[in-house]
């Protein structure tokens, strides 16, 4: 299995398994990051991948390139079911090596959001996303605290589901990330 992003074009499905495996090498990982910045039909495909691999009661890595491309598939049609609650790791992630994100997860009531997570060490800038339910991100932010709150000029919706990911760049250049994380607005 290659370890370079398909960039200019659509990742496969492979390479966002090893993304969100973390099994991609450093300049792979970010050049497929700054990819999926770029391309919608990618952040959405990963955005389902990443509901498949956590579903919760499945533990352990998916075996093989076929597991992987068949879950994608089977949530690219619709498939896979609603996950219900937060494990709060993504599957194969090293436990030792993931933050922790305390929040928003489930359902909240309000609709200025704040989103908190663990911290990593001193010196780390962290980059929180926050995506609408189809993978279109809304708001972007690099903050070196462990805590924010959504601006008053983005706005969310009653009733609207919504995933958020905050990745961290420590000083020595090692990334961690809380793995993505999903919550919806209350009616």
């Amino acid at each position: 299995m290659r370890s370079e992003p398909a960039s200019p074009t659509h990742a496969t499905p492979e390479e966002l398994a090893r993304f969100l495996d973390r099994r991609l090498d450093p300049r792979a990982r970010a050049r497929l990051a700054e990819h999926l910045a770029e391309c919608a039909t990618c952040r959405s495909d990963l955005v389902r991948a990443g509901r498949v691999i956590r579903q919760p009661g499945v533990t352990g890595r998916l075996i093989g390139a076929a597991a992987v491309t068949v879950a994608l598939i089977a949530a690219v049609v619709g498939i896979v079911s609603k996950r219900g609650g937060d494990t709060g790791v993504l599957r194969g992630a090293d436990r030792a090596a993931a933050l922790i994100a305390y929040g928003p997860i489930g359902q909240i009531d309000s609709l200025r959001p704040r989103f908190t997570w663990g911290a990593a060490s001193p010196g780390t800038l962290y980059r929180l996303s926050v995506f609408d339910r189809g993978g279109t991100p809304l708001w972007t932010i690099s903050v070196r605290d462990t805590t924010t709150v959504l601006p008053s000029d983005r706005s969310l919706t009653r009733g609207g589901s919504y995933t958020w990911i905050v990745d961290a760049l420590r000083s020595d250049g090692s990334e961690l990330s809380t793995g993505l994380r999903q919550f919806q607005i209350g009616p």
